[in-house]
């Protein structure tokens, strides 16, 4: 794996904190398409925001996330299953209509690995978020020290990657 680690200590939480503010006050203030001083109030507003949240955020834990390129195969399959899974929802919501129900909560295996590398860290995060971003599945939970994850299905599928969830 070509991964990249990514400490959480690199960039201190105050210059982190005042880059991530900077960019959402700019970001609003392109988006709004207007300066005025009720807008700049809220664009402030926004940035205080952000700067808070990112300090609690890299207060609340320090962990170490490796990305690499073997990441982008399990956001591209969920992508490309999208079309797929949007048509089996509709079905299932509208046998659900007339009272079928979807096969609900799952428990399916899935490899956790070392909770102290970043590595794993990187591919537990991608493959929740890959395997949530389809709309008949999202992950509950995915209890620490079990090789096992809780998944909330609205159609009935193959069993899943079990490193990757897709």
């Amino acid at each position: 794996m070509t991964a990249i680690a990514i400490p959480d200590r690199v960039v201190p939480a105050p210059i982190m904190a005042t880059v991530n503010a900077t960019v959402a006050f700019g970001a609003y203030l392109l988006f709004v398409g207007q300066v005025s001083k009720s807008e700049l109030w809220t664009g402030g507003g926004l940035a205080l925001a952000v700067a808070g949240w990112t300090i609690a955020a890299r207060a609340c834990h320090a962990r170490m996330l490796g990305i690499g390129a073997d990441h982008l195969r399990p956001w591209l399959l969920a992508l490309a299953g999208l079309p797929w899974a949007t048509l089996r929802t509709a079905g299932v919501l509208v046998a659900a209509l007339f009272g079928r129900q979807g096969p609900g909560a799952t428990v399916s295996p899935f490899v956790h690995g070392p909770a102290d590398a970043a590595g794993d860290n990187g591919r537990r995060a991608t493959a929740v978020l890959a395997a949530s971003l389809a709309p008949d599945s999202f992950v509950v939970r995915t209890p620490q020290g079990e090789d096992k994850v809780l998944v909330h299905r609205l159609v009935a599928g193959n069993a899943p990657d079990p490193r990757w969830l897709t």
